[in-house]
């Protein structure tokens, strides 16, 4: 088979000084020549659906004299997986103004002048070890909003630097990691300061690793610049649900293809009902951007809405879009979202609606057509043909309730 030049690149670039994540694993990428895409070692596009929280993962359960935790984290990665989610969002330092408490960070007696806990950085390791075999990738915060143990203001000084470049260094050979530099990272830092954390990420850590960042409600991304380590932006947009897909489709928009977009948190969906989380889910994913699910965490929430997650994933990852472009336009009748894949096809959505979905200007030939109860996750695969090109209505199969997708690919 045919390597593409892209793939090479991306193969060699990360060969140079880390082994490659294994397919099906936890790591996620971005090409170098579209920065938008998240991407497998392998090149697969990387689809990421879970949870916007536990927060505190790290610090759950009793802490013990070294450190260390007795807590749920394991179950919560069993959970997880076994459902279908594939992302955890948790945070490093939650003390020093942060949400968490005194104890909420991985130094010797919670002290940072004593320098990094050995005890509970092996701890956190076996943890991303069992979520990188589970296929569950960390979305990895330094720090929390408000967080804030060094006041150097633009700069970041040798005793953060320290912290810092150990704790990237630490865990350079894990792959299922993506790093973040601050939560709400307006509320303790300059623009100018979280492209300097950055920058020491991107020099102690392995080759290719995604560095993102972390803002305000809103869909820009402040401490992105030219040129820079930051290449993720992890969105919070505090929406109701049904404006899930205009905000994320105004956030691509304002990419523009020059870093990626996760739709990382959305605090308006705390108490949301099942109904809810899959309107802001799909939504979100129409629209080309990856969500992670609010205020759950993940050992009581129900079965039904964890569902859910493993419902969207393993349905993108069949399609494997490799350049999903939203096409709304397209869709109609009971279809809301399309979306556009050059070389992979079509889907659409309906987020509800009773009766056929529509897609227009379908070109000529034999289809093959997947479809997923977005609810029940309760799947079909049928073919179609057509002689010429127009609109098309698809008659969903039986057992396809009303919130639900199709993918299309021509043969």
């Amino acid at each position: 088979m045919r390597v593409p030049r892209c793939a090479m690149a991306l193969a060699a670039l990360w060969l140079a000084g880390a082994t490659v994540a294994a397919a099906g694993d936890g790591g996620v990428f971005q090409r170098p020549e579209h920065p938008e895409r998240l991407v497998r070692a392998d090149g697969r596009p990387a689809v990421l659906c879970g949870a916007g929280d536990p927060e505190d993962f790290l610090y759950r359960g009793r802490r013990m004299p070294d450190g260390t935790r007795q807590g749920d984290q394991e179950a919560i990665i069993r959970r997880l997986a076994a459902h279908g989610g594939n992302c955890l969002y948790l945070q490093v330092v939650r003390s020093h103004g942060g949400d968490g408490r005194p104890d909420h960070n991985p130094f010797v007696g919670s002290n940072p002048a004593r320098g990094l806990s050995e005890p509970i950085l092996a701890q956190w390791e076996r943890w991303f070890q069992m979520m990188d075999r589970l296929g569950v990738s960390a979305l990895l915060f330094l720090y929390d909003d408000s967080a804030r143990i060094w006041s150097t203001g633009d700069a970041v000084g040798e005793p953060e630097r320290a912290f810092v470049e150990a704790l990237a260094r630490r865990f350079r050979h894990v792959p299922n990691l993506v790093w973040i530099v601050g939560e709400e990272a307006e509320e303790a830092m300059t623009p100018r300061r979280c492209q300097a954390l950055a920058a020491l990420l991107r020099t102690a850590d392995r080759p290719g690793r995604v560095i993102g960042n972390h803002h305000w409600s809103g869909t820009d991304f402040p401490s992105w610049v030219p040129g820079g380590d930051l290449s993720l932006l992890a969105m919070q947009c505090n929406v109701p649900p049904a404006q899930a897909h205009a905000r994320a489709l105004e956030a691509r928009r304002r990419a523009g293809g020059r870093y990626a977009v996760l739709y990382a948190e959305n605090t308006e969906l705390e108490r949301a009902t099942t109904d809810d989380a899959r309107r802001f889910l799909w939504g979100s994913a129409m629209a080309g951007v990856w969500p992670l699910l609010y205020g759950i965490d993940v050992v009581s929430t129900p079965p039904a809405t964890l569902r859910l997650l493993g419902v969207l994933r393993r349905f993108f990852e069949e399609a494997a879009l490799a350049s999903p472009e939203p096409a709304d336009d397209l869709a109609f009748s009971a279809a809301v979202w399309a979306l556009r894949d050059a070389r992979r096809g079509w889907v659409a959505c309906a987020d509800g609606a009773e009766g056929p979905l529509g897609l227009r200007n379908l070109p000529p030939g034999v289809y093959r057509l997947r479809w997923v109860d977005a609810a029940s996750g309760r799947t079909a695969t049928e073919r179609r043909s057509w002689t010429d090109a127009g609109d098309r209505l698809l008659v969903r199969p039986a057992g396809i309730g009303p919130a639900c997708a199709v993918w299309l690919r021509r043969e």
